[in-house]
């Protein structure tokens, strides 16, 4: 009796319970490990981001108030790779067709990707030759069709279409309908697997200059052909290396952290976009100008016009700005002028800011802020 691919070996999963069990601690530091070292990648891109790497010291005391951050982030990421791999989920619904046939559904993986590789061919090429929408998906759409004809003339991939359309309709053996109505659901699965191409490609390509001359022209669509084409990656692993079901999945996951951390170098800015992005959301950047009252050792001469307005309480300066990053005791307080300011121009513009710490820069109820503004300009010479 031969073993299905996609069967479970006994006692698999229970021994590797057990595994798990017996080496807790050592899986327990494996895990703390990794989730310390995504704490300071965290940490370490948003500083970097915002041209303020030296924090970084002094900023890893607040390394318990990054778990929500880093869980946060963890989720984006996970989406992120939803989006990467969406081309490679329809591939792979294809090519569940011939789980009956599992010595021929490696063959066929194989081969489907050859129409799939030639349509995202095409479709790049005409996308960034700015070809208009229309024309390109009907351009791709030939290709594939194309290919599909070339296809049909190998007996094994005949044979194969047959054997699904027969399985589907016995009683209609001879018939037309089972021995190429199989070929309708595929091409759909391969033209879908075409069309979504795009979004892993936008994803990763967005921050791409738009290309100007023939050169980058054909530069970028080499890129976009190959991203496509690495985004398939995960569902051809899955179906045509692995002796089981759990070597299968093992062999996918491994594949697919290597693939998102190669798409994240390619888009060197997609990472920092999500850290700053979670920042916002997790309350530890916000652009709501307020007052605050520096109760540490500068005084109002420390402050240039940058910071606007400066009044006095206590002897004591009033700023009004924003917190870039509050973090635990950690405060990077900017001035308000700088609140639109945008991820890539931070670096220039961050040395404005003032960093301190929570227990120093107090923030001022707005109402008595309004009244001390108005103090403060009735004074006004």
């Amino acid at each position: 009796m031969t073993t299905s691919p996609f069967s479970i070996p006994n006692g698999a999963i229970k021994k590797n319970l057990k595994r798990i069990v017996d080496h807790w601690v050592v899986v327990s530091l494996m895990l703390s490990g990794a989730g310390t070292l995504f704490g300071f990648a965290i940490l370490s891109t948003y500083l970097n981001a915002i041209g303020l790497p030296g924090l970084f010291p002094s900023a890893l005391d607040t390394k318990a108030a990054l778990v929500p951050w880093m869980l946060l982030v963890a989720l984006l990421l996970i989406a992120y790779i939803f989006v990467l791999t969406m081309n490679s989920m329809i591939f792979a619904s294809g090519a569940t067709l011939f789980n009956k046939q599992p010595y021929v559904q490696t063959k066929m993986v194989r081969l489907l990707a050859i129409p799939v590789l030639v349509g995202i061919s095409v479709q790049m090429s005409t996308i960034v030759g700015d070809i208009h929408p229309l024309l390109t998906i009907l351009a791709s759409a030939l290709a594939e069709i194309v290919v599909f004809f070339v296809l049909m003339k190998s007996e094994r991939f005949r044979v194969a279409i047959h054997v699904v359309g027969f399985m589907a309709r016995p009683e209609e053996g001879m018939k037309w309908q089972a021995r190429f109505g199989a070929l309708v659901p595929l091409f759909i699965v391969v033209f879908s697997t075409v069309l979504s191409a795009v979004f892993p490609v936008q994803l990763v390509l967005s921050t791409y200059p738009t290309p100007t001359d023939i050169e980058s022209s054909l530069k970028l669509a080499g890129m976009a052909i190959f991203v496509s084409s690495l985004a398939l990656v995960p569902a051809v692993i899955f179906f045509a290396f692995g002796e089981n079901l759990l070597a299968k999945i093992r062999n996918t996951l491994a594949v697919l952290m290597i693939m998102t951390v190669a798409m994240l170098t390619m888009a060197p800015r997609t990472f920092p976009a999500m850290v700053y992005r979670t920042a916002y959301l997790m309350g530890l950047r916000d652009t709501t100008i307020t007052s605050y009252l520096i109760t540490d050792t500068y005084s109002v001469d420390y402050f240039d016009s940058d910071w606007g307005k400066v009044s006095i309480d206590k002897d004591r300066p009033v700023v009004r700005g924003f917190p870039l990053l509050s973090l635990g005791d950690l405060l990077i307080l900017c001035p308000a002028y700088l609140v639109t300011t945008e991820l890539a121009e931070w670096p220039a513009r961050s040395p404005a800011c003032l960093v301190t710490d929570t227990k120093t820069a107090k923030r001022v109820p707005e109402k008595q802020a309004k009244k001390r503004w108005a103090k403060a300009q009735m004074y006004e010479v």
